[in-house]
């Protein structure tokens, strides 16, 4: 079984930190960017300053984002609703940057996305990936977040998306 060593924004959230457990129990090395890292694993991003520091992306083969402010957290006020597509948007576009920048030779990135790409809208109807998105706010951030995650395709890396539901 190949090894890989995977750089995760959102690491030190809910589902970073459990994916992060598993990850390194079939001995995968993970390192995670942090705004204030405490961990010898872990190293510091700034999205507001564009900053990564470069030693993250040393010998990494993947990246899976997951960061992004907690969409239930606090009321969706006008400067809450850019912060919700900033912190998605601009994290990754920082991230490309650097790949492009580094020239890293990722064999994949893996983003986060939501079923808010659906609309919020109580429904009998499955959703599958050939459905388009909704019309409001919450399918506007998923919208946003994965044409931001799929510029890695003008590099030819390979991206995945997962579109979970609130956690």
């Amino acid at each position: 079984m190949n090894m890989y060593k995977i750089l995760i924004s959102g690491g030190t959230g809910l589902i970073g930190k459990d994916l992060q457990e598993k990850l390194l129990q079939k001995n995968h090395e993970v390192v995670i960017l942090s705004r204030k890292p405490k961990k010898k694993n872990e190293y510091r991003w700034n999205i507001s300053d564009n900053y990564i520091d470069e030693n993250a992306f040393k010998g990494i083969t993947h990246i899976i984002h997951l960061a992004g402010a907690g969409i239930a957290d606090k009321r969706w006020t006008t400067k809450r609703k850019k912060e919700l597509i900033d912190s998605r948007v601009k994290s990754a576009n920082l991230l490309f940057k650097k790949v492009k920048d580094l020239k890293i030779d990722l064999k994949g990135f893996i983003a986060a996305s939501g079923v808010g790409f659906y609309g919020a809208v109580t429904s009998d109807k499955i959703y599958t990936e050939k459905d388009l998105p909704h019309n409001d706010f919450i399918s506007k951030v998923c919208v946003d977040w994965e044409n931001a995650s799929n510029q890695f395709n003008q590099l030819n890396i390979p991206v995945t998306i997962l579109r979970t539901g609130i956690v």
